[in-house]
């Protein structure tokens, strides 16, 4: 990859204007200052002086006008708190002053006009109470404040705070390009936290809680849980679903232009509702970019005729009182026959591994503040994607599906800071979902014609602020409550055996939700003592009222305790829920047909029949009559980063999830046909069913009975649409280690992250026996982890990671057998010219070699069951 980068932030001559004014603040200091350990790297300036005042134990007050469009230089190394604070601020004008606590404040420097003739003059910023916020590191583990108006931090609707006890991942543009990967949904495929198995553009096995997608796209699977289990976010705001409802397709999201990925790995209904059962991810747009970036990437597999193109061409600017973005981005990927590979080659051609696709997308940003207390912002991003798959199997012949989706996402809002302590947030976000795809048969001349289209509005007020002192800080709270709509429309074409069906739903739901929080510091930087330097607590609550199926109310809490520096103690309880999802009540295509006719084919065989057949009403497909699936869930945790190794830090989460009233069929795929022949099923089956009903059925005109029974016929109805049905109890481990070393020859750091589970055990009904599915075919296995180290010097830098999924029993061939672990090696190499080469066109160019499984380690094979 080659991406071109030129910084429109800063004039040749602030340079000079900026030593002055450093030297000048600098001279202020009354005393010299030991020296630190420092390890910073490039970033938003508002969050390396956040991490500065982490690793200092210093506070720094700034404007967000000061630092609002400007990025810090790294800095690493022993130096004296002010030595790395100017460092941190590069070239930038900005003055620097010792308060006599010992907090440093920030304003931009005025550059006084000598004869009417200055090129330019940069206004000094306002220090009273209203503009300024207080960077405190006195948070080490989790709670670091940010300034008042940043964006609110995942997990909690609190500004300033993180969410308590909460084990959240945040990955940086950084992070995430050092794993080699060019879109969202590879960066989600790489976290030991997700599995597999779900909604995948490379996967048509619709196991655990996943769904074949017709669209192509990609979904999240936190914990095994299923795709709707999770929430996914953009920029905090709910985007409409694809697959139905059932998935949020990340493929939409570019890559170019996200700033970061957070991860909540913990039950969030009482801050966000339905569907943050087993987390949050949450893609944070760019929209603090100073300058043009142009990127260009090209990708080719070693074996078959896979070539990925993406283009993307990124403008921002920044002024005193905001700032724009305009991004766009391009790829197009062809498709992996499933003959390119050795392990796939007998598969019947033609048979896809990767579907073709080809994107655009462009996103829109602007943030400006009207006055020094309102800021106002608007920002889209739409995305149109049209893709081409296909595969074979033995009763369809060859399946071909080709399609397109579009996905259009807008959110504007304003910030109005009440006073130095108080804000209130308005925002309103529109998100819509299009989706079209034709799918062929073509063993028995089978074409269907789906058209699905989502749409989700979504309002929200929220107040933040501090309600009163106590002794350990400030006693943060927010209050708010929320409006949503869903509209979700269906129109389905099925062509069969001579038989033609048209189908169309229109539905929809309208949500109120009221929701609180609060944040009790007990013991703070004002009254710590030996062995508690901090503890905390938080309490949140959410009530959400549905049109169509009824309300739920949950609660979480939190707690953070910290014995001694650097050594924290965390832990969270709180119930979640999902709603069932519009389609899956959408009764209008249920399944309906009269089936078991004596005299042809054994189809359903019935144990309790002598003769094994009883003639059957068959129903199956969606359910008006459903209700939310419920869990409960608690982590307890620990962080540890000891100041006696600098750059170490160590990270252990235990998880426990017990999910309830899971919405399933009773049976799927093969096991339809043991409908009579398990007693397992026995609850789903009438055997004595009323005439009149047998007669509804009959006077319906989706049944098919092809067979030509009559009423009189029917020995039982078979119901196998959705229900509240399953719970799954899973508990396991997080961890993460990683380590930094500076050395003559390079900067290493070194990074070790998985997930282990000691149970994924799964209840077909509340009267089956608990069983444990873990570490068997299309399950979450008992352990992955990813490891890696990186090198970095100068202008060089290298990644080389190492990805380990555990092996497992196919329990689906006769008889069972073992399969073995899968380990993959990535490497990244990378080469900056910075502003060094004499050739302009040179600069500011970076050079990226990504190779993902480097040695070229085939899949373990997974047998068929007989």
């Amino acid at each position: 990859m080659i991406r071109r980068k030129t910084s429109l932030r800063y004039k040749q001559a602030l340079g000079a204007v900026s030593a002055f004014a450093l030297t000048t603040s600098l001279s202020a200091f009354a005393m010299a200052q030991e020296a630190m350990t420092f390890n910073i790297e490039a970033q938003p300036l508002s969050e390396a002086l956040v991490e500065f005042s982490r690793q200092s134990d210093v506070d720094v007050i700034a404007p967000s006008s000061v630092t609002r469009g400007l990025r810090s230089s790294p800095v690493a190394g022993d130096l004296p708190p002010q030595e790395a604070l100017r460092t941190i601020l590069g070239d930038a004008a900005i003055d620097m002053k010792v308060q006599d606590d010992g907090s440093i404040v920030l304003a931009q420097h005025v550059v006084e006009e000598e004869s009417g003739n200055s090129p330019f003059r940069v206004a000094q910023a306002d220090q009273s109470d209203d503009s300024v916020a207080e960077v405190n590191a006195s948070s080490a583990a989790g709670n670091d404040t940010e300034a008042r108006d940043e964006i609110v931090v995942t997990g909690t609707n609190i500004r300033g705070a993180a969410p308590v006890g909460a084990p959240l991942l945040q990955f940086d543009r950084e992070a995430i390009a050092q794993t080699g990967v060019t879109t969202v949904q590879e960066f989600i495929e790489k976290l030991p936290q997700n599995f597999g198995g779900g909604v995948s553009d490379d996967s048509i096995l619709p196991q655990n809680g996943g769904t074949f997608s017709p669209e192509s796209g990609a979904g999240v699977n936190l914990r095994g849980l299923g795709n709707g289990s999770n929430l996914v976010l953009l920029n905090g705001n709910r985007l409409a679903a694809s697959g139905g409802g059932s998935y949020v397709d990340v493929s939409m999201i570019p890559l170019s232009a996200v700033e970061r990925i957070d991860v909540l790995t913990d039950g969030a209904s009482a801050v966000y509702g339905t569907d943050a059962v087993s987390g949050v991810v949450n893609v944070i747009l760019r929209d603090d970019f100073d300058g043009a970036e142009t990127v260009a990437r090209f990708g080719a597999v070693t074996d078959g005729g896979l070539r990925d193109y993406r283009v993307s061409q990124t403008l921002g600017e920044s002024w005193r009182t905001g700032r724009a973005l305009l991004t766009y981005d391009y790829s197009n990927r062809d498709p992996l026959f499933a003959s390119d590979r050795a392990f796939t080659e007998s598969a019947a051609d033609p048979s896809v591994l990767v579907p073709g696709q080809e994107r655009h997308s462009v996103l829109g940003s602007v943030h400006q503040d009207l006055s020094e207390n309102v800021t106002v912002f608007l920002t889209g991003l739409y995305s149109d994607r049209s893709f081409s798959q296909a595969f074979t199997r033995g009763v369809s012949g060859t399946v071909s599906t080709v399609g397109d989706t579009q996905q259009l996402n807008v959110a504007a809002g304003v910030n109005i800071r009440l006073s130095q302590d108080w804000s209130v947030d308005l925002s309103g976000s529109y998100s819509a979902v299009d989706s079209f795809y034709s799918v062929e048969e073509s063993l028995f001349d089978v074409t269907e014609n789906d058209q699905r289209q989502a749409e989700l509005f979504v309002f929200d007020v929220k107040a933040s602020g501090i309600a009163f002192e106590a002794p350990g800080g400030p006693v943060r709270v927010a209050l708010g409550g929320q409006y949503r709509r869903d509209d979700y429309e269906a129109s389905n074409e099925f062509n069969a055996f001579g038989f033609s069906s048209l189908s169309a739903s229109n539905l929809d739901r309208d949500v109120y939700a009221a929701f609180g929080e609060v944040l009790f510091p007990v013991v703070g930087p004002g009254n710590e003592r030996p062995f508690v330097k901090r503890l905390e607590f938080s309490a949140a609550g959410r009530y959400e009222d549905y049109s169509d199926f009824g309300s739920s109310f949950d609660p979480r809490i939190g707690a953070v305790f910290e014995p001694v520096d650097g050594f924290v103690l965390r832990g969270s309880w709180g119930t979640s829920f999902r709603a069932p999802i519009l389609s899956d009540t959408d009764e209008t295509r249920n399944g309906l047909r009269v089936t078991n006719e004596p005299n042809l084919p054994l189809l359903y065989f019935d144990y309790q029949n002598p003769t094994g057949i009883t003639p059957i009403i068959f129903i199956g497909g969606n359910n008006s009559a459903l209700s939310e699936e419920t869990s409960t869930q608690w982590t307890l945790g620990f962080d540890y980063e000891p100041s006696a190794i600098p750059n170490l830090r160590t990270s252990l989460t235990y998880f426990n999830i017990d999910y309830e009233d899971r919405i399933a069929p009773p049976a799927a795929g093969s096991e339809v046909l043991n409908l009579l022949a398990d007693p397992k099923f026995d609850p789903f089956v009438d055997r004595n069913p009323d005439i009149d009903v047998v007669n509804g059925f009959f006077a319906d005109p989706r049944l098919l009975n092809f067979f030509g029974l009559i009423p009189e016929d029917i020995g039982a109805i078979v119901d196998n649409r959705l229900k509240n049905l399953s719970e799954t109890e899973i508990s396991g481990l997080d961890y993460l280690v990683s380590y930094g070393i500076d050395a003559d020859f390079g900067r290493f750091d070194f990074q070790s992250s998985g997930s282990y589970y000691f149970e994924f055990a799964n209840q077909f009904t509340s009267d089956s026996p608990l069983v444990d599915i873990v570490n068997t075919v299309f399950n979450p296995v008992d352990f992955t982890m990813r490891n890696s180290v990186s090198w970095s010097k100068d202008k060089l830098s290298g990644v080389l990671a190492v990805n380990y999924v555990n092996g497992y029993t196919n329990d689906r061939a006769d008889p069972s057998e073992e399969v073995s672990e899968w380990v993959t090696v990535d490497f990244q190499a990378a080469y900056r010219t910075g502003d060094t080469p004499r050739v302009s066109w040179l600069r500011n160019l970076d050079f990226l070699l990504n190779v993902d499984n480097l040695l070229d380690e085939d899949p373990p094979l997974v047998r068929a069951g007989d």
